[in-house]
C-alpha cells in the first residue's frame, strides 16, 4: 500500500500544477492540497459528499471534496472506518491499538465471528479481549474464544469444544474432572449424586487404591469410593493398611439419635446396641475421616465431628468399627446440609462451621419450642451489639464443664459463651434441620436480649437486664406458691389415727 501511494504521490505531484491551471483535466486524477486529496473524475468533476470506487477501494469525499479518514457515520447511520490512506476498512483493521472486523460492506461486526480456525467476539467491531461473554464463554488476551483448561482469578476452568465452561464431568487425556455450579474445578472429597469421590491437587478423579490423609481408600474405575480405611462399609472394609478387608459377621441393629445428642450421648447409645464403644466412638469422632467440608472445619476443636453427626435413623452392624459409624453420619450429612443450604447460610453470614456452632445452641436451648424463632433473635441480637458481647448460654456452659473442663480448662473457656465472646469454638452437639431453620429466620420483630422460661414451658422475653430479673422473681415466687399448695395437700393427705 506504500509503494502505491507513493506512485500516487507522485502523479499528483506532477498533476497538481496542470488541474491547478485547468479545469478539465485529460483524465481522473487525485489532487493534493495542503495535505488534504480530493478526486477529480475523466469530466474534471470534483468527487463532494459522496463515495467514490477507485482502483479497487472505497473512498468516501466531505461537502467540500476532501477525502474522509477515521471513523464515519453516513446519513443512513451506518459506521464505517477509512484508515490513513482514505481506504474503506473491510474485514480486520488494527485502529488504535485494538482490532476490528467489518464486512464486505464496510459494516463493524457484533457477535461472534469465525477466522482463520479460531472463534472472535466483536462488539460494534471490536475484537474483546481477556474476558467473559455471558457466564459460560471466556476469550482470551488474545481475543481466541477459550477452549480447554483456563486459570482466571486462580480458579481453574474448564471450556468445551464449543467453547462453552463446564459445569460437570470432564474426561479429558485419560482422567476425570468434576466442576461445580459456577464453573471450578474441584478437588478434594466430592459428593455427586450421592456418591463419593476423590479428586487429587491436579483435579484428577482418583481410582483404585489410594492413600489420603494416612487412610487407605478403594475406589472404583468411575472414580466412586468403594470403602475407605479400617472403617468404610461394614460388610468389607480395609485394615488400616489396605491389605485386606474384613467381613462384618454381627447382626444389623436400627438406632435413632436426635440433634440434643453430643457425641458422648451418640457413644453411650452404640454402646448400648453393641455397635462400638463409647470410648472408640468418640476417639473416632475426633480423628480424620473423608468429608465434602474437612477444611470448613477449623483445627483445635475438643470433637472435630462434634456438630457434623447428622441425628437421624441409622442401620448398624453389631461389632461394626467406629469409624465407619462416623463416616455413615458424615455422609448423612452432605446429603441433608447441600450446596444450597450452605449458600443460604453464607447469605446470611455464616461459615459453615459457624452456622453449625450456632445452630447447636439453639438445638439445645429451643429445640421445637413455638418461641424458638423469638429465641434465635436474642442470641442473634446479642451477636450484633456491641453492648452484649457474650451469648451467656447455660448449654455451651454445661457442655464446657462436664466434658472438656477435666481435661484442658483453657479450651472450656472458648467454649463457654460465659467466658467466650462471641460464637464458642465448637458445636455442642449435633442439631438437626429445625435447628438450622430456627438460625436462618430469627422473629424480625424480636428486639430482645434477654429469655426465661418457666415450668409450664412458657418463655418471657425482656429487652432490659431490670425486665429480665423481674421475670426471674416472678417465676420463682409462683414455684414457691406451688410448692407451698403442694406440701398442704400433702399435709392433708395424711392419716389421722386416735393418740395413744
Amino acid at each position: 500500500m506504500k509503494k502505491e501511494w507513493k506512485k500516487r504521490a507522485a502523479a499528483l505531484g506532477a498533476l497538481s500544477a496542470f488541474l491547478t491551471a485547468s479545469a478539465l483535466p485529460a483524465g481522473a486524477a487525485w489532487v493534493e492540497n495542503g495535505g488534504q486529496y480530493s478526486y477529480v473524475d475523466e469530466n474534471g468533476n470534483m468527487a463532494a459528499d459522496s463515495w467514490q470506487f477507485i482502483d479497487g477501494e472505497w473512498y468516501r469525499f466531505d461537502a467540500d471534496g476532501k477525502m474522509v479518514t477515521g471513523w464515519f457515520t453516513d446519513t443512513d447511520g451506518q459506521t464505517y472506518y477509512l484508515n490513513e490512506e482514505g481506504a474503506m476498512a473491510r474485514h480486520w483493521a488494527a485502529i488504535g491499538g485494538d482490532w476490528y472486523v467489518f464486512d464486505s460492506s464496510g459494516h463493524p461486526l457484533s457477535g461472534w465471528y469465525w477466522s482463520g480456525k479460531y472463534w472472535y467476539y466483536l462488539e460494534d467491531g471490536k475484537m474483546l479481549t481477556g474476558q467473559w461473554i455471558g457466564d459460560s464463554y471466556y476469550v482470551t488476551d488474545e481475543g481466541m474464544m477459550a477452549k480447554g483448561f483456563l486459570t482466571l482469578d486462580g480458579v481453574t476452568h474448564f471450556f468445551k469444544e464449543s467453547g462453552e465452561m463446564s459445569r460437570s464431568w470432564v474426561s479429558y487425556d485419560g482422567n476425570w474432572y468434576y466442576f461445580g455450579p459456577s464453573g471450578e474445578m474441584q478437588t478434594g472429597w466430592l459428593l455427586v449424586d450421592g456418591s463419593r469421590y476423590f479428586a487429587d491437587s491436579q483435579g484428577r478423579i482418583q481410582t483404585g487404591l489410594i492413600e489420603i490423609d494416612g487412610t487407605v481408600c478403594r475406589f472404583d474405575e468411575d472414580g466412586m469410593l468403594l470403602e475407605s480405611g479400617a472403617s468404610g462399609t461394614p460388610e468389607a472394609a480395609f485394615s488400616g493398611d489396605g491389605s485386606r478387608e474384613i467381613a462384618a459377621t454381627g447382626e444389623q441393629v436400627t438406632i435413632a439419635t436426635y440433634g440434643s445428642y453430643s457425641a458422648f450421648r451418640i457413644g453411650e447409645l452404640l454402646e448400648e446396641y453393641g455397635v462400638c464403644t463409647a470410648d472408640d466412638f468418640v476417639e473416632a469422632a475426633n480423628e480424620y475421616h473423608p468429608f465434602l467440608y474437612n477444611d470448613a472445619i477449623p483445627d483445635g476443636l475438643f470433637i472435630r465431628y462434634e456438630g457434623y453427626l447428622s441425628p437421624g435413623t441409622y442401620t448398624f452392624t453389631t461389632g461394626q468399627s467406629a469409624g465407619s459409624v462416623v463416616e455413615t453420619m458424615l455422609m448423612r450429612f452432605e446429603e441433608t446440609v447441600d450446596a444450597e443450604m450452605v449458600q443460604q447460610l453464607a447469605d446470611a453470614g455464616y461459615t459453615l462451621h459457624e452456622a453449625v456452632t450456632f445452630a447447636s445452641i439453639l438445638q439445645s436451648e429451643a429445640g421445637g419450642s413455638p418461641y424458638r424463632y423469638q429465641i434465635s433473635a436474642v442470641f442473634q441480637n446479642r451477636l450484633q451489639s456491641d453492648d452484649y458481647p457474650k451469648m451467656q448460654s447455660n448449654p455451651t456452659r454445661t457442655y464446657a464443664e462436664t466434658y472438656i473442663e477435666p481435661v484442658d480448662p483453657q479450651l472450656a473457656a472458648q467454649y463457654d459463651t460465659y467466658q467466650c465472646s462471641g460464637l464458642p469454638a465448637g458445636p455442642i452437639n449435633n442439631p438437626d434441620q429445625t435447628a438450622f431453620d430456627t438460625l436462618l429466620n430469627p422473629d424480625p420483630d424480636c428486639g430482645a436480649f434477654y429469655f426465661v422460661s418457666d415450668g409450664e414451658g412458657n418463655v418471657y422475653f425482656s429487652e432490659t437486664l431490670d425486665e429480665h430479673n423481674a421475670y426471674i422473681a416472678m417465676i420463682r415466687d409462683k414455684d414457691a406458691e406451688e410448692t407451698e399448695e403442694t406440701t398442704e395437700e400433702s399435709r392433708s393427705a395424711l392419716p389421722h389415727g386416735d393418740a395413744d
